[in-house]
């Protein structure tokens, strides 16, 4: 699937449920690392 044919909103809402798969999966993760990830993905954007 071209990630290119996905607009930026979808593309958001798909990193925010990895995102939030991640932290389930991965509980003693802090929410700083947390942050980092987001802060990463959306300069990536």
């Amino acid at each position: 699937i071209a990630l290119t044919s996905i607009n930026p909103l979808s593309r958001l809402s798909v990193a925010l449920a990895v995102l939030f798969c991640t932290v389930r999966l991965a509980p003693e993760r802090s929410e700083r690392d947390m942050y980092n990830a987001i802060k990463d993905y959306l300069c990536h954007l």
